[in-house]
C-alpha cells in the first residue's frame, strides 16, 4: 500500500459536501447517504416518501422497548438509479485505505460499515461496546494519514459534523464490523458517483401520490404496527403500576421513545411538504409528537431522580392513552385518501 500511496496526490477534499441535521431517518446509513445525495443536487423527498412508518418492537433492547419502524417499498439502488446516481458497492474491501484514497481520488465518496468499538474519536463506545454503524468518507490527506469524514460524538446524538480519522482507526473499525457484524451477501464497501449535476424537478404532486401509493401498499404492515403500539401501551400502562420493575426496565425504553420522537419529527417533515402546514395531519402529528415528548419526559425524570412522582407517572399514562387513540384516526384518515 505505501508505495501505491506514494504515487497519488498527497490531499484530496471533495468540495460542498456537508453534514446534514434537520432530521434522523432510519439508521446511521441514512444520515451518511443524504448528503451524498444532496452534493448532486438531488432531492431527498423520493428517500423519504419510499419509507412508511410504523411501531415495532426491539426485542434485542427489550420485550416494551417501543420503536419506529419502516417498511420501504422500493429497492435503494433503483431509486438512486432513477435520480442519476450510481451506487457502486462491494461485499468486502481487502485493502480499504487503498479502496477509499481510489474512490476519493476519482470524486466518489464513500460510505463504510464500520465498528465504533475501534473507532477512538467516539468516546461513548470506543473499547467500551461493539456497536455497528456508517461513516461518510469525502477526503483524505497523506502526509497526516487521516481521512476527513462526517460523523457525530454519541450514539443517540443527530447532528453530524465534519471530522478527522486516522487511517489505523478505519482499518481497525472496519475490520471490526467485518469480525462481529457483516453477514454473507450484505455491502461494506458503498463509493457514489452522479450521471449529472442537474438539479431534480421537484413535482409535490407526483410525490404525494406515490406516498399515498406506498401508504396503501403497507397497509397491513401499518395495521400490524398500530396492534403493536396499543397491546405495548396497555403493557406500559401495567408496567408504571409496577415500580420495582418499571426501574429495571425504563432506561431501555426510553431508547424507544427517543427513536419514535425523532421519526415523527421526520415524518412531519415529509407530511408538511405534501399536504402544506395547515393540513389538519400536521396538527395530528404535533398532537402525538407532544404526548410522546411528555412520556419520554416522565421517564427521562424518573431514572436520573430514582424518585417515583405518581401524578407524573398518571399524567403519562393519559397521554399513552391519547397516543394510541390519535395515532389509530391519523392512520385511518390517511388510508382513506
Amino acid at each position: 500500500m505505501e508505495a501505491e500511496i506514494r504515487d497519488k496526490i498527497c490531499k484530496k477534499i471533495i468540495p460542498k459536501i456537508e453534514p446534514f441535521g434537520e432530521f434522523y431517518y432510519f439508521n446511521c446509513f441514512y444520515s451518511s447517504l443524504i448528503p451524498v445525495i444532496l452534493l448532486y443536487n438531488k432531492s431527498i423527498m423520493p428517500i423519504l416518501i419510499n419509507g412508511i412508518f410504523t411501531y415495532r418492537i426491539n426485542h434485542e433492547i427489550d420485550d416494551l422497548c417501543l420503536c419506529a419502524g419502516y417498511e420501504h417499498i422500493t429497492n435503494l439502488k433503483d431509486i438512486l438509479n432513477e435520480q442519476g446516481i450510481v451506487l457502486n458497492a462491494k461485499e468486502k474491501s481487502n485493502c480499504i485505505i487503498d479502496d477509499i484514497i481510489n474512490s476519493i481520488s476519482s470524486e466518489r465518496p464513500v460510505i463504510t460499515w464500520v465498528d465504533c468499538f475501534y473507532e477512538s474519536i467516539r468516546d461513548d463506545l470506543y473499547m467500551k461496546e461493539h456497536w455497528r454503524h456508517s461513516i461518510l468518507y469525502y477526503g483524505f490527506d497523506l502526509s497526516e494519514r487521516l481521512f476527513y469524514i462526517i460523523e457525530h460524538d454519541k450514539r443517540d446524538d443527530i447532528e453530524y459534523r465534519k471530522k478527522t480519522i486516522s487511517f489505523e482507526d478505519v482499518i481497525n473499525s472496519y475490520q471490526g464490523y467485518l469480525k462481529h457484524f457483516h453477514q454473507n451477501n450484505t455491502m461494506s464497501y458503498i463509493d457514489f458517483s452522479c450521471l449529472n449535476l442537474i438539479s431534480d424537478k421537484v413535482d409535490m404532486e407526483q410525490y404525494k401520490n406515490k406516498y399515498l401509493e406506498n401508504f396503501r401498499l403497507s397497509k397491513k404492515k401499518i395495521d400490524k404496527g398500530l396492534v403493536t403500539l396499543k397491546d405495548t401501551i396497555d403493557k406500559l400502562l401495567e408496567l408504571i403500576d409496577d415500580e420495582d420493575l418499571l426501574s429495571q426496565k425504563c432506561e431501555k425504553i426510553l431508547l424507544g421513545f427517543n427513536d419514535i420522537i425523532e421519526a415523527k419529527r421526520t415524518e412531519k417533515y415529509l407530511v408538511t411538504r405534501l399536504f402544506g402546514e395547515s393540513n389538519t395531519k400536521i396538527a395530528m402529528l404535533d398532537e402525538v409528537a407532544t404526548h410522546w415528548k411528555a412520556v419520554r419526559a416522565v421517564f427521562a425524570r424518573y431514572i436520573y431522580s430514582n424518585i417515583y412522582r405518581q401524578k407524573s407517572f398518571f399524567n403519562a399514562k393519559n397521554s399513552l392513552k391519547d397516543i394510541c387513540n390519535i395515532e389509530l384516526e391519523y392512520y385511518g384518515s390517511m388510508l382513506k385518501l
